[in-house]
């Protein structure tokens, strides 16, 4: 039976159901599976966790997808060796930390009054400085070095199994482009060295650049420190643009480790494997502007990726 695109309602639906439910729950009933994981790490590892899935949420609108994410990961299994941390604004925390926590996902928290850095480069809007400043927040992860390896995640995915083994991968893990003209760089990967304009190359196809819905990597403060100089150094923007920056910096240092596509899987209908979609893929991501968990019901009856 091919994969159909009626499973993506069915499994943002329970996502939802579950959700719902733990919001009506008492706070007993809420806490009953972090508490399980907690003892079993105890009993099992007799020690903290030194795996993390994190998330980023900035606003309000991302609280929802976000809560889906982590219920997607918890129906699957995921590791009791592995927090859920999801990383939040001071202001945003006020609002939803504690709701967070009743979901037995850990909060890590960072100050609304300024940015990272502030960005050496020009763009053609406030809107896009305004998202790229709450983008450039997730080289925070680097700095939570109570993990000794984290999956990064974006809210916008569809988890389809578990997908523990990736961490067992060396930083810096994510998937490459897939197909051709796919908008994941604005710079040739052949020159890392000067900004060149990327002019698309069939050899880019699984092998050059890197899309930022799933990212694996060591958290380090040295790190962060570099990856925040660096980034705050940059006289052109970078596409997204944490994604593209990530992928030159490891790449210069051939620290770039290719996933397969099965742990990010984008603009499906370009794929004409179903064998594969079916059987082997564990995430797919949502890089469309319009997503199955912000849309209205009229919305999402008339979308095809929904």
């Amino acid at each position: 039976m091919l994969f159909k695109w009626s499973s993506v309602r069915a499994v943002l639906f329970m996502g939802t159901c579950l959700v719902i439910y733990r919001l009506l729950s008492s706070d007993k009933e809420v806490q009953t599976d972090q508490k399980h994981r907690e003892e079993w790490r105890d009993r099992h590892i007799g020690r903290p966790a030194t795996f993390a899935y994190v998330n980023l949420c900035t606003n309000m609108r991302a609280v929802f997808p976000s809560l889906v994410l982590f219920e997607q990961l918890r129906s699957y299994n995921a590791s009791s060796n592995a927090d859920f941390v999801v990383l939040l604004p001071e202001l945003l925390y006020g609002q939803v930390g504690a709701m967070f926590h009743s979901f037995g996902i850990r909060t890590k928290i960072y100050s609304d009054a300024s940015p990272l850095f502030q960005p050496s480069y020009s763009v053609s809007s406030m809107t896009t400085m305004k998202r790229d400043l709450m983008l450039w927040q997730k080289l925070r992860v680097w700095n939570m070095t109570e993990y000794k390896k984290i999956v990064m995640l974006d809210n916008d995915l569809l988890l389809t199994g578990k997908i523990d083994e990736l961490f067992n991968e060396p930083e810096l893990s994510g998937v490459p482009q897939l197909y051709s003209n796919e908008k994941i760089m604005f710079w040739d990967p052949r020159d890392l060295d000067n900004f060149v304009p990327i002019v698309d190359d069939p050899s880019f196809i699984n092998n050059e650049g890197l899309n930022g819905g799933v990212v694996v990597l060591n958290p380090s403060v040295n790190t962060f420190n570099t990856l925040v100089l660096q980034a705050s150094q940059l006289g052109n923007r970078t596409c997204c643009p944490t994604q593209e920056f990530l992928f030159r910096h490891f790449r210069k240092q051939n620290a770039y480790h290719r996933l397969p596509s099965k742990f990010n899987v984008r603009k499906i209908q370009k794929i004409t494997n179903r064998h594969f979609i079916e059987k082997d893929m564990r995430v797919y991501h949502f890089v469309e502007k319009r997503k199955p968990l912000l849309l209205g019901r009229a919305a999402s009856q008339n979308d095809p990726m929904s």
